[in-house]
């Protein structure tokens, strides 16, 4: 992706793409045709899960659960994969990238606004709806894009701004504020910390709070000359110098 923005002229458009309560909307028919034709040996073990309607339980209500994965289904990240990856095979975009629910497209406008219309059309077999309010349409100049109904509602993000997966992609203001997000989330830890035991403390630093997304954002993004990086290194520094 970086390397296509780099060469982005202003024809060229980049949408990210999100579903409406996307694990729990897909067609358990669309996702059983799916684990039949591209994994067909998880199929029988899909087909002993999605083949009834299981009972949902509340009081004296009951509720047949009849679409989505279920919660706690080990395989629910590929069996949705699974079901989405047709569609995503037929688009015509120059970059298609899904990762889960997560959908990127890039290429020239015209065929980007079709790939959309593609998955807004495919909504009746998959289920999955999009949510334009929270989808993005990234361009250098939206001056230059033409006006297209399929974009109407979606979010106008500048190149510079942009973010794939949680991480910036481009250096700039965004890797800037992105690392400065951190610094505050991991400062808030550190204080909160000392009112632990020590080993606690540092079980949770290492494992959750903030560090695990700083260290992502760090090995994904250009940000090795952001002069956010010292700060956050003594704020490191610091709070593991604390004694608890």
């Amino acid at each position: 992706m970086r390397r296509s923005l780099d060469e982005e002229s202003d024809e060229i458009v980049t949408v990210k793409l999100d579903f409406v309560n996307e694990f729990n909307s897909v067609r358990r028919d669309h996702l059983l045709d799916s684990i039949a034709s591209n994994t067909p040996e998880l199929y029988c073990f899909a087909f002993a899960k999605y083949s009834c309607e299981p009972k949902l339980v509340y009081g004296n209500h009951i509720i047949l659960s009849r679409e989505g994965n279920q919660q706690g289904d080990p395989l629910s990240s590929l069996e949705f994969c699974d079901a989405l990856q047709p569609t995503l095979s037929s688009l015509k975009s120059d970059i298609r990238l899904g990762f889960m629910d997560d959908v990127t497209l890039h290429g020239k406008v015209d065929v980007v606004a079709a790939d959309v219309e593609t998955i807004n059309a495919a909504s009746g077999v998959t289920g999955l709806v999009l949510n334009p309010l929270k989808c993005e349409i990234i361009a250098n100049n939206f001056d230059s894009v033409p006006s297209l109904a399929v974009f109407n509602e979606f979010k106008r993000v500048n190149t510079r701004d942009m973010t794939l997966l949680g991480v910036p992609v481009q250096r700039g203001p965004a890797v800037e504020l992105a690392l400065r997000t951190k610094l505050e989330d991991l400062n808030r830890a550190m204080s909160r910390l000392t009112m632990l035991h020590s080993h606690d403390a540092l079980v949770l630093l290492k494992n959750s709070l903030s560090l695990p997304k700083l260290l992502y954002t760090l090995r994904t993004s250009e940000c090795c000359d952001s002069p956010v990086l010292p700060q956050i290194y003594a704020a490191l520094r610091d709070g593991l110098s604390i004694e608890y």
